[in-house]
């Protein structure tokens, strides 16, 4: 613990919702006698380009799974996307309900980044070697290596290190993914 609180639950979950667009689940494909409790407010109205939802597609198991979790003293809740956890429920998942296709970072963030007024620089196949920091701790760029060569990716505004597939180097001009 560095004493740095930015990192909350709370803090961050405003950030989470905005991000996502709900849909609700589709009732009719899954089928009669199918219940999926939801709370819708824990997605924002307005939401963002990654898509939630739930799956059209109710799995033969389901209603053992249902009569084994009751078994066992557990009760139906609206959905994990609230914070509660003691209970079961049905899963939301990143569903784009148009193409019943998944949405991933790639496809919603990445995507629209690429299509929007931003200008945007990909470096394809490209390793985040050391975070570059000045005489005052401050990172300042970072040293990536593109197929044998490295180089460094200096920021004029901000650093920001993601782990996974994507990371982000932000300035004022372009965001470096």
């Amino acid at each position: 613990m560095i004493g740095d609180s930015s990192f909350t639950w709370d803090n961050l979950l405003p950030y989470f919702k905005k991000s996502m667009s709900f849909t609700p689940p589709n009732l009719q494909k899954l089928g009669p006698n199918v219940n999926v409790p939801f709370d819708p407010t824990v997605f924002s109205p307005s939401g963002g380009p990654l898509h939630v939802s739930y799956s059209n597609y109710y799995q033969p198991i389901s209603p053992y799974s249902i009569k084994a979790f009751e078994s066992l003293g557990l009760h139906s809740i609206d959905g994990f996307n609230s914070g509660e956890l003691i209970g079961w429920s049905h899963i939301t998942t990143t569903i784009d309900p148009r193409a019943e296709t998944r949405d991933s970072a790639e496809t919603s963030f990445l995507q629209s980044a690429i299509q929007g007024p931003t200008k945007l620089q990909i470096y394809k196949q490209t390793l985040a070697k050391k975070i570059i920091f000045n005489s005052q701790k401050r990172a300042i760029g970072v040293q990536v290596t593109t197929d044998g060569i490295t180089y460094t990716l200096s920021a004029a505004k901000e650093v920001i290190v993601a782990t996974g597939v994507v990371s982000v180097l932000s300035t004022k001009q372009k965001i470096y993914f």
